[in-house]
């Protein structure tokens, strides 16, 4: 996968070709009017990270100097947000854009859900832990089982609620460790010494909140 990835520019997809130049930290890349990262040592730290926990990086982009668009794999669920790369250490919450494809009634459709994460913890990442995806496939076969065309939104409370009330602990637990994969991959990326970490609070609110689903045809 190294020998794929190539090249990151502002406004550039990470496989488009062009020169290249590595960078000691993020303060330079940020501040530089050429963002670009190898596949050399400053990038290979970040993509063996995810080969450890089985991720896999799919796109990545950066909108401009200070903002980056990233999207991660894992197993059947395509996960994506946009990470503010000056304030990283200082991320509160993060919301992701998740598209997973099930077969219903005979035919595949693709179903996007965006939610919204509270950044909230106080431990490192164990990458031997095996992720639990279930909260996440209860949470679309509930929607695809409703059979509805269009989207769900958070104006929609009741039906809201109902996909996710006996489920919100699990799906807060599943994107906390969700939050530790986006910002630890993004700090090995950017040479960044650590990415902060959070004091535990006994009154944080709703760690994770459903902001919409839906379906389409593929």
């Amino acid at each position: 996968m190294l020998n794929k990835i190539r090249n990151i520019e502002p406004g550039a997809d990470y496989n488009r070709s062009g020169k290249y130049k590595g960078y000691e930290n993020s303060s330079r890349i940020i501040d530089s009017s050429l963002i670009s990262i190898s596949d050399s040592k400053e990038f290979s730290p970040a993509l063996a990270f995810l080969a450890r926990i089985k991720w896999r990086l799919t796109n990545i982009k950066f909108i401009d100097k200070d903002r980056i668009t990233l999207t991660l794999n894992i197993k059947n669920y395509e996960i994506s947000t946009v990470l503010d790369l000056v304030n990283l250490s200082a991320t509160e919450e993060i919301t992701y854009n998740i598209v997973s494809k099930l077969e219903v009634d005979g035919s595949e459709k693709k179903y996007l859900a965006k939610i919204n994460s509270l950044v909230f913890y106080n431990n490192g990442l164990d990458e031997s832990f095996q992720v639990n995806l279930e909260p996440m496939d209860t949470l679309f076969e509930r929607f695809a089982s409703l059979r509805i065309n269009s989207e769900l939104r958070q104006s929609d409370t009741t039906l809201i609620k109902n996909l996710v009330e006996d489920i919100k602990k699990e799906l807060g637990e599943l994107f906390g460790y969700i939050n530790k994969i986006f910002l630890i991959f993004t700090r090995k990326l950017l040479q960044l010494q650590n990415v902060g970490v959070l004091e535990s609070k006994n009154d944080v609110g709703e760690l994770i909140t459903l902001i919409s689903i839906t379906s389409t045809s593929i």
